[in-house]
């Protein structure tokens, strides 16, 4: 069988592909996003997102490498062999799974390299990476499936490459085989992860087990199936349905995770703290607390510290900052949020609505000049959209105005919101 199996190696067409395969994936991993670099969980992610690519590639790869027997005459071959025609294609399919794992296998390691020199603490995160490894085996067994099933040599591959990109993109977060992005207080669900493993092994065996259709002969009776062959096909399919029903009510593949013990801070005060594998935000977070010290003191109530999202109580999820894709704007829209609520805790009710609107206006004006400070730049180009009615442009030029200017401004603002009167 290793004889056989290496034999289907060699004649596979996939290893002239190879080069250009590894060059796609690494395409992937590094053009797309490299904020990734130096966290484990995400370059776990990013590792993992080629898998969406190769998926439908491979599965399109299978549907066109079964139909090899028929375009080459040799179906009757096979079927009088003394050996079960489905060994043979459990070891065809075997051929396109170990070429679609090894292609991914290299943008694994190449991710691993990269992160290794500034990540923190750990690795890379298995959930993640198995994942991927169930995305390409399941859209490997599908595509095997249709050309099997199918007697077009073109339609099957297109089929099965359009449908499994169509599944992929469209599944939600409760049945998603791909994950985007691996915040750090997520972790992936044991249960729900076995289920997505189990169902591409299931389709794996159905791919191979279940008889292809076969058509009756001119002037000829058709085929029948042996009973064991319809035993063996029952079988597999009870397993896809039960693995399907277990997959369908598993629940979401990413779940909270608990919070660490320990967690580095910065070393200001105010303190900015993080999880263990966000650790290489602190130098920007540190700069972050030094311009927010910049701020004289008494104009807005500053918080002692803060939190990324996931450090502290489930109460505090919607108040902690996050760290979407590296993005320190969002951080400073988190923190700045915290700053105007703590200073204007139980903001009474405006006695019209056009108070209302007013109260509301220098609340946005206030919080985009935060985070403005914060960042030490205008918004960024990348963050599209803000505040409702809030000039972006104006406050970005104000920022780089003298310091007494910008007070003058913001204590304009502050008193709206404290003189307002109340219903």
């Amino acid at each position: 069988m290793i004889y056989v199996y290496c034999t289907e190696l060699r004649r596979s067409a996939l290893r002239w592909w190879l080069p250009v395969l590894v060059a796609i994936d690494l395409a992937v991993l590094y053009g797309r996003a490299r904020w990734w670099i130096g966290i484990w969980p995400q370059t776990s992610v990013a590792a993992q997102i080629p898998a969406f690519y190769f998926g439908p590639f491979f599965a399109a790869l299978a549907a066109w490498s079964v139909g090899r027997a028929s375009r080459h005459g040799t179906d009757e071959q096979l079927d009088a062999a003394a050996r079960p025609r489905w060994q043979a294609e459990s070891l065809q399919l075997a051929g396109t799974v170990t070429y679609g794992l090894a292609v991914y296998l290299v943008g694994i390691v190449a991710a691993a390299i990269t992160s290794t020199g500034s990540a923190g603490p750990g690795f890379l995160w298995p959930g993640y990476l198995c994942l991927g490894a169930a995305t390409i085996v399941g859209c490997a067994a599908a595509g095997h499936a249709v050309g099997r099933w199918s007697r077009s040599r073109v339609i099957a591959p297109m089929f099965s490459a359009l449908v499994c990109f169509v599944l992929l993109g469209s599944l939600g977060d409760s049945l998603g085989l791909i994950v985007l992005t691996g915040p750090p207080d997520a972790r992936v669900a044991a249960w729900p992860l076995v289920t997505r493993l189990l169902l591409a092994a299931g389709a794996a065996v159905v791919a191979v087990a279940v008889p292809r259709p076969r058509f009756r002969p001119r002037g000829g009776r058709r085929p029948r199936y042996g009973r064991g062959q319809a035993y063996a096909s029952a079988a597999a399919l009870a397993v896809v349905v039960g693995c399907l029903a277990a997959y369908a009510t598993a629940g979401s593949i990413q779940v909270s995770r608990p919070s660490p013990a320990r967690y580095p801070c910065t070393n200001t005060t105010p303190a900015s703290c993080v999880w263990p594998d966000d650790q290489k935000y602190l130098p920007q977070m540190s700069a972050m607390m030094s311009r927010l010290n910049e701020i004289p003191a008494g104009l807005f109530t500053v918080p002692p510290r803060y939190y990324e999202r996931g450090l502290r109580a489930p109460r505090y999820q919607y108040v902690d900052f996050t760290v979407p894709e590296g993005a320190m704007w969002e951080v400073a829209t988190g923190i700045a949020i915290q700053i105007v609520n703590a200073t204007f805790p139980n903001p009474c009710a405006a006695a019209t609505d056009a108070d209302t609107a007013k109260q509301i206006h220098a609340q946005y004006e206030l919080g985009t000049w935060l985070e403005s400070r914060l960042t030490g730049a205008p918004q960024p180009p990348s963050v599209h959209g803000g505040p409702p009615g809030v000039d972006i442009q104006a406050i970005g030029k104000l920022i780089y105005t003298q310091q007494g200017s910008q007070l003058t401004w913001v204590r304009q603002r502050l008193a709206t919101l404290r003189n307002t009167p109340c219903a």
